[in-house]
């Protein structure tokens, strides 16, 4: 047992020899007991001198805290790539984490299968269009104006030549016109949840109206918020879209992003991208391949369903560590934070006479807050950046699209808060 070192013959000081003392902290750090891995990061920056900004920048991509479980086990050399195999017999580990990747998706939306991811949620978007068109025969589509706008740019783009309509709505008043004028040529419904400024929207109606017209429905999730909201698929939804950078993907430019999608069963055959299935060899061993591709997507591309060929396997692994680490309980930790924590900035806000709080039927953890006509919305929002804070994305009329996610504490929203009224006061 000689290998074994023991601290009481050799001090810990022997294992630090190669860190000059004048640089260390010494030997109180007095922590706290019990910190999470999140509280921990946390109470380690208040050691260092800390220039990053207070941020509330959301619309579509979301500051969320990634386990270092996930860059741990996503950076092993045996999955760093994008690329789906093709050689099965040699994959086995890579395929079996995508079909892993799939039951997870399928299992959050509450949807029967799911497909081996898409490049973005703005991609899924196009596919999920062109899906319930060729699925019903029909070749026009209903799409919420209060999607995302990149999504909405995207789609009018890439749709142009599949001879496929669109039609846009702001209010369910719009979608039972449209519905009452081109009833039986309505291919889908296509709205997201939480819309882009937010709002929560109610799923089941535009589920319940897309069907009585013998149309299908489709949704744009933020997947965090299934922490909280009910699951689409429990709802009567079609399709399920989104963009899944918010499972364990950082912030970095805007990406990275991994497009979700997923369906009902009876839909397989329609869906874009790849599959991965599990099966059994004669042996009864079990072993994973790609299926359910047809060949037109690889030799015959005028006749496919789709010509997607862009996959985000490296990202859809993250994002299966992502949600195996959280599980069911801790991702309703997480979105539960999110909303504590915006309601708590927006109820912050609201109270400050030069700040108006638009009416909203309910949101997740992002809202909209606008600036008192007659301010100088630039000269403020400059103020805001001088001392740190970016209290959100600019949008129209002097307004602030505001996310707050489970990484924003309460000290700074306090600091926020204090930033603002001091500005006031000056006034």
């Amino acid at each position: 047992m000689d290998y074994i070192l023991h601290f009481n013959e050799k001090p810990i000081e022997h294992l630090l020899s190669d860190i000059p003392k004048e640089i260390r902290l010494g030997k109180d750090l007095n922590l706290p007991l019990g910190l999470s891995e999140l509280e921990l990061i946390n109470f380690i920056k208040t050691f260092k001198n800390n220039n990053d900004y207070t941020k509330f920048l959301g619309a579509g991509i979301y500051s969320h805290f990634i386990p270092a479980l996930v860059d741990s086990l996503a950076n092993r050399s045996e999955f760093v790539t994008a690329y789906t195999p093709y050689q099965a017999e040699l994959s086995q580990g890579l395929l079996q984490s995508i079909f892993e990747y799939q039951t997870a998706i399928a299992h959050l939306t509450g949807m029967e299968v799911c497909n081996a991811s898409l490049y973005d949620g703005a991609t899924s978007l196009f596919e999920a269009v062109k899906l319930v068109s060729n699925a019903t025969g029909r070749k026009k589509i209903l799409v919420s104006h209060l999607m995302h706008p990149e999504y909405l740019e995207s789609l009018s783009i890439s749709i142009k030549n599949f001879g496929i309509e669109v039609f846009y709505f702001n209010s369910k008043v719009d979608i039972e016109r449209l519905l009452f004028q081109y009833s039986e040529e309505i291919a889908g419904i296509c709205i997201s949840n939480p819309n882009f400024y937010g709002e929560v929207e109610d799923l089941k109606y535009f589920s319940e109206m897309a069907h009585k017209v013998g149309a299908l429905s489709v949704v744009s999730i933020y997947p965090i918020s299934l922490g909280v909201l009910a699951k689409p698929g429990d709802l009567g939804v079609d399709v399920v879209i989104g963009e899944g950078q918010s499972l364990g993907m950082p912030v970095s430019l805007g990406g990275a992003t991994l497009g979700l999608f997923a369906t009902k069963k009876k839909f397989v055959r329609l869906m874009p991208g790849r599959v991965v299935g599990r099966t059994t060899d004669k042996a009864g061993n079990i072993g994973y391949v790609l299926t359910m591709q047809t060949r037109e997507q690889h030799i015959r591309r005028e006749k496919a369903y789709s010509n997607i060929c862009s996959n985000h396997a490296h990202y859809a692994l993250r994002a299966l560590i992502y949600l195996a680490c959280m599980g069911d309980n801790g991702l309703k930790i997480v979105a539960r934070r999110c909303m504590d924590n915006a309601y708590y900035l927006a109820g912050k806000l609201g109270q400050i006479d030069y700040f108006e709080l638009p009416k909203q039927s309910g949101f997740f953890n992002e809202f909209v807050i606008k600036l008192q006509s007659g301010l100088n919305f630039l000269e403020f929002d400059e103020y805001l950046r001088e001392n740190g804070i970016v209290l959100g994305l600019k949008i129209e009329n002097n307004s602030w699209l505001v996310a707050v996610t489970e990484v924003s504490t309460k000290a700074e929203i306090d600091r926020v808060i204090d930033v603002i009224n001091k500005y006031f006061r000056s006034l």
